[in-house]
């Protein structure tokens, strides 16, 4: 039995004006006119005989159909890209396209690229940052880095490291004092704060029973990098994400004054699509990072406090 399809041009100038939201934004990547684009979204609608887009005061929003429809329709697109870059090289996208957290990408995950080019030089990473969750639907990504507990919705997540939480201060900081001793000394030393994670030092001290420990001074930056480059210039004391920092211990930048690392029930994941995870860039890309992070996620057995929820 066959079906007779709509005619492509009309379905790719459809999937771009709707994930765009605009004929003319559709018209330009397509290298048409906006006339172009509404004849064939107009060839569509007759074809399937259902309205897709409503069109108000110069502005196109898709129908409930169409938004169903433009769904399905990309899905197609993807698949069918995807299934030619396996087939035939020539056609394979070399770029990898990863969002990623901007401390993680700055502190874990740029200072271990050089290996995975080492190991796939045909492939190219590109990197952007942001804290907000990755828009798989719009944003041109293959994968992405986030933070959480790995529960959301239709997508695949890997876990590479759970956060671990720990002080960190320079050998001696800008006033001549050295690390503290113990809890009882904090109350001399400045608490850096990141102002994207504000709870982390509260979290800490209430894992180890230290809730009535007055503090000298709070320091509050914009985030986390800041946080950690003021506790490596020797402005106070950062609480730090273990994986993130080892590397600054074992070369004497920073010193670990208590043996606490707080293990939380949160985490940093790597992100995808399912269908993304049959590119082989991608699928490349998620064996070697789930291997580097390895490392960091064996760090959680040093720990000597439990898992906190929420942490």
């Amino acid at each position: 039995m066959s079906y007779r399809l709509p005619p492509l041009n009309a379905l790719k100038a459809f999937e771009a004006a709707a994930r765009l939201g605009s004929f003319s934004r559709a018209a330009d990547e397509l290298c048409v006119t906006q006339g172009a684009i509404s004849r064939h979204i107009k060839i569509l609608e007759e074809s399937l005989e259902t309205k897709l887009f409503r069109r108000v005061h110069r502005q196109v929003h898709l129908t409930e159909e169409g938004l169903a429809y433009s769904r399905s329709v990309r899905e197609a697109f993807a698949i069918i890209e995807t299934e030619t870059a396996n087939l035939n090289p020539h056609y394979a996208d070399r770029i990898i396209r990863i969002k990623a957290l901007p401390t993680f990408a700055m502190r874990w995950l740029i200072p271990r690229l050089s290996d995975f080019t080492r190991q796939y030089p045909e492939y190219e990473v590109s990197i952007q940052t942001s804290h907000k969750f990755a828009d798989f639907e719009y944003d041109d990504l293959d994968g992405s880095i986030e933070f959480g507990t790995g529960n959301w919705k239709d997508v695949a997540s890997d876990l590479l490291f759970p956060t671990m939480l720990t002080p960190v201060c320079s050998p001696r900081l800008a006033d001549g004092a050295g690390p503290p001793q113990s809890l009882e000394q904090l109350p001399r030393y400045v608490l850096l704060h990141s102002k994207q994670r504000p709870d982390l030092w509260n979290q800490w001290l209430t894992s180890v029973g230290a809730t009535n420990v007055p503090t000298k001074d709070v320091a509050r930056l914009e985030d986390s990098g800041l946080v950690y480059q003021a506790a490596i210039d020797g402005l106070g004391l950062a609480i730090a994400e273990f994986g993130y920092v080892k590397e600054d211990i074992r070369l004497g930048r920073l010193v670990k004054p208590f043996d606490y690392i707080l293990v939380g029930n949160q985490g940093y994941y790597f992100v995808c699509l399912p269908r993304k995870l049959r590119l082989k860039k991608v699928a490349a890309f998620r064996k070697w990072i789930m291997s580097r992070a390895e490392e960091t996620r064996s760090l959680a057995s040093e720990t000597s406090v439990a898992i906190v929820e929420g942490a």
